[in-house]
């Protein structure tokens, strides 16, 4: 069997050794510094496009508070419609036509009484102050105005009063009416 003999001293080999183990070190810390500057070249790159994108976020926000701004007039606006829209709304529904009320007042008026003074008060009252050529057609008037329970409640005759200089008869005559018989 041949066997080989080294001849190289130990002291060389050591430092052959050595001398390797150097260059390996180098190469490893070569190899690790590039994979270290990849790795920060890349933090780097995602940081810097975080950052645009941020700006990008930032000014498109800026521009939505701008066209928010510019709607908010719209947005007053419509709301002094809708509270318009709303008054408008519960006056229509709530409204008392007191032209109906006269008409039906005046439905029930003989020929011969004459209304001289028509007064809407407070508490769904109405006051008729009128003259006649006779008692009867004051009676005929107050029965017809009671015989109206539709519109009409508490139909009272306060005063009748002869006026001899006039030769005619003034009476005073309260009702009570219903206001939601007058709505449309």
């Amino acid at each position: 069997m041949s066997q080989s003999i080294n001849l190289i001293p130990q002291e060389e080999k050591q430092e052959q050794t050595k001398t390797q183990l150097v260059k390996m070190s180098t190469l490893f810390a070569i190899f690790f510094l590039v994979i270290v500057g990849l790795v920060s070249f890349y933090y780097f790159y995602q940081v810097s496009s975080v950052k645009t994108r941020i700006k990008e976020h930032e000014s498109n926000i800026e521009r939505l508070r701008g066209e928010i701004a510019n709607l908010s007039s719209i947005e007053i606006t419509a709301r002094n419609l809708d509270t318009r829209y709303q008054a408008l709304t519960s006056i229509y529904t709530s409204r008392v036509y007191y032209s109906l009320l006269l008409e039906e007042v005046l439905k029930h008026v003989p020929e011969v009484i004459t209304i001289v003074d028509f007064t809407i008060n407070t508490g769904n009252k109405i006051t008729l102050t009128g003259e006649s050529d006779n008692y009867i057609a004051i009676s005929e008037f107050v029965t017809n105005l009671s015989k109206d329970d539709k519109i009409f409640k508490n139909v009272t005759l306060n005063s009748v009063s002869l006026e001899s200089r006039a030769n005619s008869i003034s009476f005073f005559v309260s009702v009570e009416f219903i206001p939601e018989a007058l709505k449309k």
